[in-house]
């Protein structure tokens, strides 16, 4: 989410850079030092994300999709949001646009990357995780269970109890 929140924020800067370089432009002084800065964070989001850049050669402004999906435009732009869920027993992870829902796709850069681990890698390490903690609660009762302790009397008996429940982290 953190990464998702950073792209959403450079969007946003990248929107009020094409309103100021807009107004700069309409009053004929010079938006070099905006269109530096917008270019920075095009490129910062670039990283993030896979977009595709078009300016405008009158107004200079910065038009940015993703996969076809307008993301900056003249007069708007769109956040994105990411949702984790299960789809046919399988984690997965969306990023999709707040307003359409239309989903982007996630082929490269840190928010695909992201995905991929959360898809891929995380489920084996889980997977692995689980076998330990049910090999260790296993191993333990077995142990526990055949044990002794002393009664408050003094005298000695087997415990033949579990010391944990459950078969996963």
């Amino acid at each position: 989410r953190e990464k998702v929140d950073s792209t959403n924020s450079l969007l946003k800067d990248i929107h009020i850079l094409n309103e100021q370089i807009a107004i700069e432009q309409g009053s004929k002084f010079s938006a070099n030092d905006l269109l530096d800065a917008r270019d920075l964070k095009i490129d910062e989001l670039s990283k993030k994300i896979n977009i595709n850049v078009q300016f405008d050669p009158v107004d200079k402004i910065a038009h940015i999709t993703s996969n076809g999906l307008s993301l900056v435009r003249k007069n708007a732009m769109q956040q994105i949001s990411v949702d984790f869920g299960l789809e046919n027993d399988a984690q997965v992870a969306k990023i999709t646009i707040d307003k359409t829902k239309q989903e982007i796709s996630l082929e490269t850069g840190e928010l695909g990357g992201s995905a991929t681990v959360y898809q891929e890698t995380f489920p084996d390490i889980r997977e692995k995780l689980n076998l330990l903690a049910k090999t260790l609660i296993d191993e333990t009762n077995q142990l526990h269970k055949a044990s002794y302790t002393l009664s408050v009397n003094g005298s000695v008996s087997s415990t033949g109890l579990e010391l944990f429940s459950g078969n996963s982290a």
